[in-house]
Order: C-alpha cells, then structure tokens, then sequence
C-alpha cells in the first residue's frame, strides 16, 4: 500500500478549488519561498512543534524525550536531539508540544475524503495542497487514482517545480490546477523561492496545452510583487493561455511567520500584511487587462 506523509486534512474547505473539498497537505516542498504561509509543509519529514505560551512547566516531555529538559524556570527543547518520534506530544497535557505530520496510507486519507463525499455534489471534491504535491509523486499519483476511481474531482495545487515527465502523469488525473504564479522574472525567482522557474513555467504551459483547467494562484507580497509590471504580467500570462480560468489573488499575511516560530524556524523576512481592499484594488486593475475571472482568495 502506498503512503505518505500528511501534516493536515482539512475538511469542509471552501478556498482550495470549487465547490466544497476535503484538502489534503502533503509534507515536503522544494521552494524556500521567504513569505511561505505553511512552513510547516516545508520538510519532508514528520515534525514537532513548541509554543513556549501554553507549556507549564510539569516537563512531562523530559521524561519520555532527551531532547527536553529544564534549565532554572525555563524549558528547553534541543531540536537537535529530536528525532520526531511524538512521544513528547501525548504526554503534554497543555498541548505546547504537537505533532505535524504522519505517515499515512492511500487507504486512511481516502476514509476521510468518503466521509465528506455526500457534501461534494457537482463542484466539490478533494484537493491535494502541501507543502508541495509533486514533492511525493508516487502517493499524489496514487491519492488522485483513488479519488477519480470512487467519482471525486480532484485539484491539485502545485508550484509545478517538477520534472516533465513527472508533472504530465500528476496533472493527467487532475480535473483542475490551481497553479501558483508568484514572479515571472526568473532572477527574482530565485532570489525570492530559491529556485528557477524556467521548468515552472514549462509545465504551466504544458498543463495548457493538455487542456486541464487551471486556476492562477498569486500571492500578493508586499515589496515583493506588488508591482505594475508583475500585474501585467498575469494578465499577459492569462490571456496566453486557454485554459486558465480564473485568477486569485492572495493577499500576503505573517501568519506564516509566527507558525515558522513553532518549529525553530527563524526569517528575517519583513512585510506589512495586505487587507482586502488592497487586494480587491490590484483586482480591479486585472480586470481591465484581461477577461478571466478575477477574484481576491481569502
């Protein structure tokens, strides 16, 4: 049985692809994208997290785990020392301590999607999120295969930073891609995800070409891409391509930034989060360089 690494599912989701969906993230993505909202989906491996504001002392955690122990008052959690094992996690009765991320067969993801079937209807579905999808190919494959196989229409939202041959079998049993369009130059690229996007944008094209419906995901990011030139670039990158449908917007927000804290994580990224009025206004400006559906992704 194939598995995977999962670090959540959400249900009920109204934000991840039409309808009503069951989405599931998948830990492990190759961007180190600075502003990244789910830090959490960065590493492929199972991870604990630590919120210092709600650990009371009792050091519970230090007698199932040597990575924990108290120093004076204090409460040390060396990262160095873990080993993810989650021993920890069931023993803290204050929930300072929380696993992210557990391997997961085709089969237990799929129990839960079934759950939520009835309340798909025309639209909804399951969509695969991360992290980053194409990270775990082989469960991704296997995930979507199992969805078309019970009739669930199935997204999957990608960074599309794969190889070709990778992405065509991915994107083939996918009814939509949601597919991120963060920056068209590729120096940018790399200096903000720490990638190229030559191959990105191969595959976005790719994905056109095969006529697989796709919604353009752009995160809104102050000092970043909040510029003229990258909004008409979207529209230009729209307006090329058929089968992109819609375009969302996705104002920046530094949730991400605190839930980075959790897991040891520090930035040094710095930027004012965006409202949705800002977000609605940079909308309004697509809207008169393109005649796709523009809408702002709360």
């Amino acid at each position: 049985m194939v598995s995977g690494t999962v670090f959540d599912i959400q249900r009920f989701s109204l934000h991840d692809g039409p309808g009503v969906r069951t989405t599931v993230f998948l830990k492990g993505c190759p961007l180190r994208c600075r502003w990244c909202h789910n830090p959490e989906g960065l590493s492929p491996y199972p991870q604990i997290s630590y919120d210092p504001s709600r650990c009371i002392g009792c050091m519970e955690c230090a007698g199932v785990c040597s990575c924990h122990r108290s120093q004076g008052s204090f409460h040390v959690f060396d990262r160095t020392l873990c080993r993810s094992c989650g021993r920890c996690a069931t023993v803290c009765p204050s929930h300072a301590l929380e696993p992210a991320g557990r391997e997961m067969t085709v089969d237990e993801v799929m129990k839960t999607v079934l759950a939520d079937k009835r309340y798909y209807k025309a639209d909804g579905g399951m969509t695969v999120s991360g992290g980053e999808p194409l990270f775990q190919p082989e469960f991704t494959e296997a995930l979507l295969s199992a969805a078309r196989a019970q009739g669930i229409n199935t997204a999957v939202e990608t960074c599309g930073y794969a190889d070709g041959e990778t992405f065509i079998k991915i994107a083939s049993l996918a009814h939509i891609l949601l597919f991120d369009f963060k920056l068209d130059g590729e120096a940018e690229h790399i200096k903000y995800t720490g990638v190229s996007n030559r191959i990105i944008k191969e595959n976005l094209c790719t994905a056109a070409d095969m006529d697989i419906p796709i919604i353009l995901r752009c995160p809104l990011v102050p000092g970043v891409n909040d510029t003229e030139k990258h909004i008409e670039s979207i529209a230009e990158t729209a307006n090329s391509l058929k089968s992109v449908r819609e375009i969302h917007i996705e104002p920046y927000h530094t949730l991400g930034l605190s839930k980075a804290e959790l897991f040891g994580m520090k930035s040094s990224f710095a930027a004012s989060p965006v409202t949705v009025p800002d977000a609605e206004k940079i909308c309004e400006k697509l809207r008169k360089l393109t005649h796709k559906k523009v809408k702002v992704s709360k």
